[in-house]
């Protein structure tokens, strides 16, 4: 049988690699604001 191991935003080197560089950070905007419900250019 073989493990597999699956990558997801909960895994914490994935989550800080994708949104956790400037070059991201409209991306970490919008995500918060989803995550948050909070209307746009409040974060």
């Amino acid at each position: 049988m073989e493990d597999t191991y699956r990558l997801t935003l909960k895994n914490d080197y994935l989550f800080k690699l994708l949104l956790g560089s400037e070059e991201n950070k409209a991306c970490l905007q919008d995500f918060l604001e989803c995550v948050l419900d909070m209307p746009a250019g409040m974060i």
